[in-house]
Formats: C-alpha cells, structure tokens, sequence
C-alpha cells in the first residue's frame, strides 16, 4: 500500500509540470485567400502566409483590417531553402481575434498588396475573410 502511494506521489511530481507546461495550439496557417478564415474563442490566433522575393523590392503591404476587433501579433519573413541574398520565401502575418468580436457573428477582413513601394502599378492583391462565431 505504502509503495502505491508513494508510486502515485512520484507520478505526479513526473506529470503535474507536464501538464502545467501545456503549451496552446499552434495557430493555423492559411494561404489560400479563397478559403474562410473561421475562428472562435478557443481558437483566436492565425497566421496568412504569403510567398514574396524581397530581393526584388517587392513587398506584402498590409492594407487594411478592422483593428477594432484583430490585432496583428507579428510579422516575419522566413527563406524558402537556404537563405542568401535576393532568395524567395514566405512572409508570414499572425493575428489574434480579440474577445469582442465572439460577441455575435462576425465576417471581417483582411487586405494585401505585394508590390514595389515606389512603383504601384502591376501590384496584386489579396483579401482574405475571418469568419467568428
């Protein structure tokens, strides 16, 4: 009996850390601007994947968002393959819906322009829709 509970007190010791180290869900990662970006209040946090070569001075430019209701956490730029200068890659965005916007049904928007900043024409553009329930 006394080897059980001192078995059970050393099997907590083991996986009570564990447990209190539990890290949250990964966001999810969405590049396609014709897929919904859907969201709740467990899960809040999203990253838009873009692909860019900054080497050729283009650039994703965020346009437009309602920062009423989304924060952008960060942004940061990640080489495809092994980094050297002019190589492509993924410029990543993460956002978090902010409690507010669970109050009802919600469809917002997200708005990009990769282009040069002192040459706007031929830019493209990307607009993707956050969904909250």
């Amino acid at each position: 009996m006394l080897r059980r509970v001192g078995f059970l007190l050393l099997l907590c010791f083991i996986v009570m850390p564990v447990w209190a180290g539990k890290k949250a869900d990964a966001p999810k990662v969405y590049m396609d601007a014709n897929q919904t970006i859907d969201t709740s209040r467990k899960n809040n946090r999203f990253i838009i994947k873009l692909k860019t070569t900054p080497g050729t001075g283009y650039s994703w430019f965020l346009t437009s968002y309602n920062s009423n209701f989304i924060s952008l956490q960060k942004h940061y730029f990640k080489a495809a393959g092994k980094a050297h200068p002019g190589s492509s890659g993924y410029s990543y965005w993460e956002f978090k819906v902010l409690d507010k916007a669970f109050v009802g049904p919600h469809l917002f928007y997200i708005n990009f322009v990769y282009t040069q900043p002192w040459n706007l024409k031929g830019k493209q553009v990307q607009n993707f829709v956050v969904a909250t329930r």
